[in-house]
C-alpha cells in the first residue's frame, strides 16, 4: 500500500492512465474483504481531481471510455475481417482494452487456447494493425493494442477542457 500511495502522488504520468494504474493496482492489492470496488473506483476520482483534470463533480470515467472503447473494437474487427465469433482474434479485441500489453502467454491465458492458437491470433492482429510489436529481440516479446492509449489520452484532453 506505501507503494501504492507513492505511486498515486507522481504528478509525471498521463492522469488518466495513472488512475487506471492505481485502479488495478489496488484491486490487485484487494486489501479489504468488503468494498475494494467502490474505493478503488473512488482512488480513480480523487487522483483525478488532485490532478486538476476534475474541479467538481467526477463522472465515472467509463461513462466517456466506453463508446470510444467500443467504437476501436469494432475498427480492430473490421481491420482483421471480422473474426469469427469466439475465435483466439475475437476474445483478443474483445480483452484488448483490460490487457493493453500483451505477450503470447498472456494472449493464451486470456483466449483460452494452446500457444500455437494464440501466436497465430497474435499474428493475425498484427498484420491488421491491431496490435504493433512494441520491444525487440526474439524472447520476452511484446505488443501494444494500437489506438487505445490515444483514447484514453483523448478522454483525458476533453476532462482537462472541462
Amino acid at each position: 500500500m506505501a507503494d501504492l500511495c507513492i505511486f498515486a502522488s507522481r504528478d509525471d504520468l498521463p492522469a488518466v492512465i495513472q488512475a487506471a494504474i492505481v485502479h488495478a493496482q489496488f484491486e490487485t492489492i484487494h486489501p479489504f474483504a468488503d468494498g475494494n470496488g467502490r474505493v478503488g473506483r473512488c482512488l480513480i476520482h480523487a487522483l483525478l481531481r488532485r490532478r486538476g483534470l476534475t474541479p467538481g463533480f467526477v463522472p465515472p470515467v467509463s461513462l466517456g471510455l466506453a463508446s470510444a472503447i467500443d467504437r476501436l473494437r469494432t475498427q480492430w474487427r473490421e481491420a482483421v475481417g471480422r473474426p469469427r465469433s469466439g475465435s483466439a482474434a475475437d476474445k483478443l479485441i474483445e480483452a484488448l482494452p483490460g490487457h493493453p500489453i500483451l505477450d503470447v502467454g498472456t494472449a493464451e491465458r486470456i483466449a483460452s487456447v494452446s500457444n500455437q492458437a494464440a501466436r497465430l491470433a497474435m499474428i493475425q492482429l498484427e498484420e491488421a494493425g491491431v496490435i504493433k510489436r512494441i520491444n525487440a529481440g526474439k524472447r520476452n516479446r511484446a505488443w501494444e493494442a494500437v489506438g487505445l492509449f490515444e483514447v484514453v489520452e483523448i478522454s483525458e484532453r476533453r476532462l482537462r477542457a472541462r
